[in-house]
């Protein structure tokens, strides 16, 4: 199986990348980002660590696969606004992992829709949901917000659901600690999270939404 990382050296995404490596099933991953420079060095460091077996401690788990150093590990230069040239880059892929900023989340989607690959990605934006039926069409899934809400917590209430004989009704409590952290992805998000102007931070029950203040 095959996996793009893209942004895959950013901060967050280059952990993303180092964990597929030590914990998961994939044997291709492939680091795509416009800074080909510290993709490649990013390989070289991980291929190393395969070459010798190597798990670094803070990724040593129960999860860690003993075949991990079989996996292959290259670097691919992108950066593009196009759909179409994102598209080629995704059909020989079995799944994208997005981590770039949040403003490429739409691109991203629709990319990855067209070509018919899985896909999951760390940030959200509601215009997403409007592929929808595009994805089920092509049969594919696509994930946003697995950074938080909505989508790590729809994988686990998923997970849940399928662990138990019955379920009358899923209970989601969201709770966030910011390190303001020199990124302006982040900083932005602290912004919109907080912003009282907001208008559609809001929750849905009893056929309502109800208006979530800051």
């Amino acid at each position: 199986m095959r996996v793009m990382v893209l942004g895959g050296v950013g901060a967050v995404a280059s952990e993303t990348t180092k964990d597929l490596l030590y914990n998961s099933i994939f044997n291709e991953l492939v680091i795509a980002d416009k800074d080909l420079v510290k993709a490649e060095h990013l390989v070289q460091e991980l291929k190393q660590n395969c070459l010798k077996k190597y798990i670094p401690p803070d990724y040593r788990c129960e999860a860690n696969r003993p075949d991990f150093y079989q996996k292959n590990i290259s670097a691919v230069y992108i950066n593009t606004s196009e759909v179409e040239q994102l598209v080629s880059f995704f059909r020989d892929m079995d799944v994208i992992a997005c981590g770039l900023p949040h403003e490429y989340d739409l691109l991203v989607t629709e990319a990855a829709v067209k070509a018919g690959v899985n896909a999951l990605d760390l940030s959200f934006a509601d215009e997403q949901m409007h592929f929808d039926k595009q994805a089920k069409a092509k049969g594919i899934t696509y994930i946003p917000g697995v950074g938080a809400t909505p989508g790590i917590t729809n994988v686990m209430a998923r997970r849940g659901i399928e662990l138990m004989d019955i379920a009358e009704t899923i209970d989601i409590y969201f709770a966030a600690f910011r390190c303001l952290a020199p990124s302006p992805g982040l900083i932005e998000t602290t912004f919109w999270e907080f912003d009282p102007a907001v208008k559609n931070r809001v929750y849905y029950q009893d056929n309502e939404f109800i208006s979530v203040p800051p």
